[in-house]
């Protein structure tokens, strides 16, 4: 029979510490193979990652780390034990997949933080995602790339000042740096770096957000410092030449993203970009979730549909594991403030702009027998918290298959207050000729036609 790490960890019931060192013993007859990876993080937990010969990453497959079973609370109290005590140094005489195991399981920030000084790169590396801001400092000179590069990613500005002058000779580690840094950060790297080819990367990742970072600074001075977002002319002007030159926001959202990226030393960079890309892939995603939460629990609406999910609230606890609901809650009403003075300058004039929606009938609910035989109705339409909606009606009407002819498709029309619109293509969603904006779900009365009227 083969076994399997999940196979012995049933049997044996909840595994100690020492348990797991048994189990180590039994998986040595297991074959091992390499599996490459690009980056660590592409690992499954509790695995070992090894730097190979080229400069790429791998693990052995056939690992303990590959296993389900839950956290011993036993870990935890050994290591808490140690760490207050002074001796947590003993600890990294335990195995390394057992440190791998405890890390990856821990939410103590104190067993966090006392892993940023383990031996394993792999394990730094990890710990180097979710330590608190003094011990990334403490591991800005460590001795591999990639932990320095994940410090680079996260730092405030003050390490990455620190960063930029240790003259660090490896390429994805000052490239991060350009990507996060400062004006006058990008100032120095382009006045000191554009002659030396180990830097070409980064002097050019830094010239591409130095005329994005100039004109945004004091727009987030001034944030920071009142609490109002003012944007300057040169703002304006981008705005308006999307809306009028019927563009793609693509410059907005680049300003976005480095709004962003400079805020709060960042805090709020890496949800933003991750629950864009989320959302982008798709609406029942797991970070378009935590946006749909967020804005049920600050402006109101319900969660009525995600993905078939049948317990939202253990999934919710498990997201906000990884990103903080206080974190994903200041976000959420940055970006509403945001949004609503892009519009401001979108729709100078008015307080109400018309948005369309592109669906199926079968998911309008109680629409009338009329509706069938093409005669334009109304209908009251319940949403989640949070949904894709259009400025153009040619695109919900797309997206209804008007275009091939479709008997099944419907758009629903109707008008919305700026206020309640989370964001737009401006900021957050897709940035191309959809024209998306993500509305508040409230229920709403909408007019429908079908193909027959478009």
């Amino acid at each position: 029979m083969k076994w399997k790490s999940q196979d012995i960890i049933t049997l044996m019931g909840e595994p100690t510490v020492d348990d797991i060192n048994a189990i180590q013993s039994i998986l040595k007859s297991v074959k091992k193979a390499k599996v490459y990876i690009k980056n660590p993080s592409e690992a499954p937990q509790g695995v070992k990652v090894e730097t190979g010969p080229q400069g790429g990453y791998y693990y052995e497959s056939g690992t303990v780390g590959n296993s389900k079973y839950k956290q011993p609370i036993s870990f935890e109290s050994v290591y808490l034990e140690k760490i207050k005590n002074g001796t947590g140094n003993e600890l990294f005489n335990r195995s390394e997949r057992e440190r791998h195991f405890v890390l990856d399981n821990t939410k103590d920030i104190n067993i966090i933080n006392f892993f940023t000084s383990d031996p394993d790169m792999g394990i730094r590396w990890k710990a180097a995602n979710r330590c608190d801001m003094q011990h990334l400092h403490k591991l800005i000179k460590d001795k591999e790339s990639i932990v320095r590069q994940k410090v680079a990613e996260r730092i405030d500005q003050k390490g990455l000042h620190i960063m930029l002058n240790q003259d660090d000779r490896d390429r994805r580690v000052n490239r991060t740096i350009a990507q996060r840094i400062d004006l006058s950060g990008l100032e120095y790297i382009i006045d000191k770096w554009g002659n030396d080819h180990l830097y070409t990367e980064a002097f050019d990742d830094a010239q591409k957000r130095f005329p994005y970072v100039r004109f945004l600074t004091p727009v987030i001075d001034e944030f920071q410092k009142t609490g109002k977002i003012n944007l300057n002319d040169q703002f304006k002007n981008y705005i308006n030449d999307i809306m009028k030159n019927d563009m793609k926001s693509t410059i907005v959202i680049e300003a976005t993203d480095e709004f962003y990226n400079l805020l709060d030393n960042g805090k709020y960079g890496e949800f933003h970009h991750d629950s864009k890309v989320d959302w982008e892939g798709s609406s029942s995603s797991n970070l378009a979730l935590l946006l749909k939460d967020s804005i049920k629990r600050q402006f109101g609406g319900e969660i009525r549909y995600h993905d078939a999910i049948k317990d939202i609230e253990a999934r919710l606890q498990d997201l906000y594991n990884k990103y903080p609901q206080e974190l994903v809650d200041n976000y959420v009403k940055v970006q509403k403030q945001l949004t609503r003075t892009y519009l401001d300058v979108m729709y100078p004039d008015i307080d109400e702009v018309t948005i369309y929606r592109g669906t199926e009938k079968r998911e309008v609910e109680n629409i009338k027998s009329d509706l069938m035989r093409n005669l334009i109705q109304t209908a009251l339409v319940k949403s989640n918290s949070l949904s894709s909606w259009t400025l153009k009606n040619t695109v919900a009407e797309k997206f209804a298959g008007f275009e091939i002819g479709s008997k099944s498709g419907i758009v629903l029309k109707t008008k919305i207050l700026k206020n309640d619109i989370w964001s737009t293509f401006m900021s957050h969603a897709y940035m191309g000729d959809e024209r998306e904006i993500l509305v508040i779900g409230k229920d709403r009365i909408v007019d429908l036609y079908t193909g027959d009227f478009a």
